[in-house]
């Protein structure tokens, strides 16, 4: 995976995103869900859509253009690994504005469902070093993470998007905030997960979650993790994973007659 090594914003593989794929791959979220159809924002190197896409997923990474040929030059190094065998290409890479009211469309509404692979493994050596290396505490058991698994468990028959990945993008100024928060709410529907990862720098980041409850979702707390071997003036070395999904509609109880 290539970074720029500048370290900057778009060009590195930020901590955020290891915990994130660890913290997936702990749960197990890629057997669990299927041939899922994942949409990230500000993909940066594609690190985290590509690991997903290798996993059985299928993926479009975002960003801004300028952006666009460092995520497209990972994306094409790393076409053996999610290429399948009928040679359908799960990965794809587009630029995407944030604030646009219009739905990104997904490209893989139009493929058929594909098979879950059982004898498919999500143990990735990569993730296990990264979370032995953190202090990563996920919250909850397993059964606290399904997020409405009745909902979910049809990866590939429904159309839309079935997660978000937003990795370490809520360092961005409030005004940029307002703009990923339209976008994010434009392409959740009733099924969809979206994993907000991000490294804690400001406290008015965790604003995003306010808003997204008033909005009218679900915010779940999923997992926590220091990054003892990551050390930069001004950034604090800890890091959350958010869940975030639409509130369940309920229907009042008829009154007795």
């Amino acid at each position: 995976m290539r970074q720029d090594g500048k370290r900057s914003t778009g060009g590195w593989i930020w901590p955020a995103a290891h915990i994130l794929t660890g913290y997936l791959n702990h749960i197990q979220w890629t057997k669990r869900y299927p041939n899922a159809k994942v949409l990230e924002f500000g993909a940066g190197t594609g690190f985290v859509g590509l690991w997903l896409a290798g996993r059985g997923a299928r993926v479009l990474l975002t960003d801004q253009p300028v952006q666009m040929g460092a995520l497209r030059l990972n994306m094409y190094s790393n076409m053996d690994r999610h290429a399948r065998e009928d040679n359908e290409i799960t990965v794809k890479a587009s630029v995407a504005s944030w604030g646009d009211s219009t739905p990104i469309a997904c490209p893989f509404d139009t493929l058929p469902p594909l098979l879950c692979n059982d004898d498919s493994t999500d143990d990735d050596e990569t993730s296990k070093q990264k979370m032995s290396t953190s202090t990563t505490t996920p919250r909850g058991d397993s059964k606290h993470h399904r997020h409405d698994d009745n909902n979910n468990n049809n990866s590939g028959h429904q159309n839309g998007w079935d997660a978000l990945i937003l990795s370490d993008l809520l360092y961005t100024p409030m005004d940029i905030h307002q703009l990923l928060l339209r976008t994010t709410i434009t392409n959740m529907s009733p099924h969809t997960q979206c994993f907000v990862a991000y490294q804690h720098r400001k406290q008015e980041e965790s604003t995003f979650f306010d808003h997204m409850s008033a909005a009218g979702f679900d915010v779940q707390l999923v997992c926590e993790s220091g990054v003892p071997h990551f050390t930069q003036d001004l950034i604090s070395p800890y890091v959350t994973v958010h869940v975030i999904t639409k509130k369940k509609m309920t229907t009042p109880s008829p009154s007795p007659s």
